[in-house]
């Protein structure tokens, strides 16, 4: 199988190696961001993790294009949002898209009408854990 050439394809699969190599911790993942932004033009990007056990929520990775921006101290978490009621059954490493929720019958998102969510354009939940909340 031959891929066509394009430089799209070839930068996203560099993403997916350095990706790979942060996650090994040979790299740092705001670089990364700093990279999946430039390929679907992105004004920010931001991996956090939220522990429903502890109730807390956390920055792992974030940039934005306009540097030195303060971030909120408490990230804000979307995961009920996209999520809903199947958090408890979602499976481990599953991708649940807030653009495939609003497209849904069972989404609890208002399609925009929650003035939170009017300044995003993606957000993506992954379970990580289903033991621990």
């Amino acid at each position: 199988m031959q891929f066509p050439r394009s430089s799209v394809l070839s930068d996203s699969l560099g993403i997916v190696a350095d990706w790979s190599h942060a996650m090994n911790e040979n790299g740092e993942l705001s670089d990364v961001l700093d990279r999946l932004m430039r390929l679907v033009k992105a004004d920010a990007a931001v991996i956090i993790r939220t522990s429903k056990a502890d109730n807390i929520t956390r920055y792992i990775a974030r940039s934005d294009m306009q540097k030195g921006k303060i971030w909120p101290s408490q990230p804000l978490s979307y995961v009920a949002d996209i999520v809903g009621e199947f958090i408890a059954s979602a499976k481990v490493g599953s991708i649940w898209k807030m653009s495939d929720a609003v497209l849904s019958d069972f989404s609890r998102i208002p399609c925009g009408s929650d003035g939170r969510l009017n300044h995003l354009v993606e957000g993506i939940v992954s379970p990580l854990e289903s033991t621990r909340g």
